[in-house]
């Protein structure tokens, strides 16, 4: 191998890692960015799992009020 070969050669090898480098550098930016994504949709997740609890919990309030205003409904007052 001739030293302009061996320049050619080396000049390709060279190219081809700041490609790689650019290429890496736009990874690790898709990585960051992704990465923030995925946090904001856990903070979301969890507002919206502490909003299903509450709704659950006044669900369960009104279905215990209607549940007991049926049954005083359905009770025959004392003069039957």
């Amino acid at each position: 191998m001739d030293r302009f070969e061996h320049s050619e050669l080396a000049q390709d090898l060279f190219a081809r890692v700041i490609d790689l480098e650019e290429l890496f550098t736009h990874l690790q930016r898709t990585v960051q960015d992704l990465d923030e994504v995925v946090r904001q949709q856990h903070r979301r997740l969890d507002t919206l799992e502490q909003a299903l609890t509450r709704l659950a919990g006044h669900l369960d309030g009104v279905i215990g009020v209607v549940q007991d205003n049926d049954a005083a409904v359905d009770e025959r007052p004392p003069h039957y």
